[in-house]
C-alpha cells in the first residue's frame, strides 16, 4: 500500500530576475514500512523536497497524497499533527525541559492526560534502554543520545510517517550506528515509514529503496 505519492511535483524560486527551478515533475510512491533514502549534494533541493512532503512548503504544482489524503492549506497541519514525525539535523530539544518532559510535551498538546503521557514517554525509554535518562537535561547528553531522544519525541503520538532531514550529520560513528539500529527498530516494531534525506552512505544498508535528486527529479540510487 502506498503510504506516500508525490505526482509531479515542481518547485522553483526566484533570484532577481532569475527563476531556479529546484524540483521539475518529480514523482514518488513510498509504501507504507518502507525506509527511503535521498540521497544528492547539498543545495539540490533535498530538504524543500521533504518540507513539501510534510505540508511546511507549497510546491508550485502537482499532488502530495499521504495515506490516501491529498495535502492542501486547508488541511496540512491535520495530517502532520495525525500521521507525520519530523527529525531535524539539530536535536531541537527544549533546554529548560528533562528528557521525560520533552517526550511528553508532544504528547500533551495532543490532548493525552498527564499519566498517558508519563506512561508513554517511559514506555519509549523503555524501548531503548535509556529509562535511566528520564530526568536528566539535554544539555547533559551527547550528541547521539539527544538524537536519540529527539527522535523518540517525533514519534511521541504514534505517526506513520517520519521524515529526517540529514539525521546523522552532527554524529560520529557509534553514535550513528545507534541511530541507524534504532530506525530500524522503529520501523519494524512500530510499522513507521521513514523518508530520510542524508549524504550518509550507511543509510545504503537499511534503505529499503534508495533515490538520488538531482536536476530536479529522482532515479534509482541502487
Amino acid at each position: 500500500m502506498r503510504i506516500i505519492e508525490l505526482k509531479n511535483i515542481k518547485k522553483s524560486y526566484v533570484n532577481g530576475d532569475e527563476s531556479i527551478v529546484v524540483l521539475e515533475n518529480l514523482c514518488l510512491g513510498i509504501n507504507k514500512n518502507d525506509i527511503i533514502t535521498i540521497f544528492g549534494n547539498s543545495g539540490v533541493g533535498k530538504s524543500t523536497l521533504l518540507s513539501i512532503v510534510s505540508g511546511m512548503l507549497k510546491a508550485d504544482s502537482g499532488q502530495v497524497i499521504i495515506n490516501g489524503n491529498s495535502l492542501n492549506k486547508n488541511n496540512s497541519l491535520k495530517i502532520r499533527r495525525n500521521y507525520l514525525g519530523i527529525l531535524f539535523q539539530d536535536n531541537n530539544l527544549l533546554s529548560e525541559f528533562s528528557v521525560m518532559e520533552n517526550l511528553m510535551l508532544p504528547m500533551l498538546i495532543n490532548g493525552q492526560t498527564k499519566n498517558k503521557a508519563i506512561f508513554n514517554a517511559e514506555y519509549l525509554l523503555n524501548l531503548i534502554n535509556m529509562d535511566q535518562y528520564s530526568y536528566r537535561y539535554p544539555r547533559t547528553l551527547s550528541k547521539g543520545e539527544a538524537q536519540r531522544i529527539a527522535l523518540l519525541r517525533c514519534i511521541a503520538n504514534t505517526p506513520k510517517i517520519v521524515i529526517a532531514d540529514e539525521p546523522t550529520a552532527n554524529l560520529d560513528e557509534n553514535n550513528c550506528k545507534l541511530l541507524l539500529e534504532l530506525i530500524v527498530k522503529l520501523n519494524k516494531s512500530l510499522d513507521i515509514t521513514f523518508l530520510i534525506a542524508t549524504h550518509d552512505e550507511r543509510f545504503l544498508s537499511i534503505s529499503s529503496n534508495s533515490y538520488k535528486l538531482f536536476n530536479g527529479d529522482l532515479s534509482s540510487n541502487e
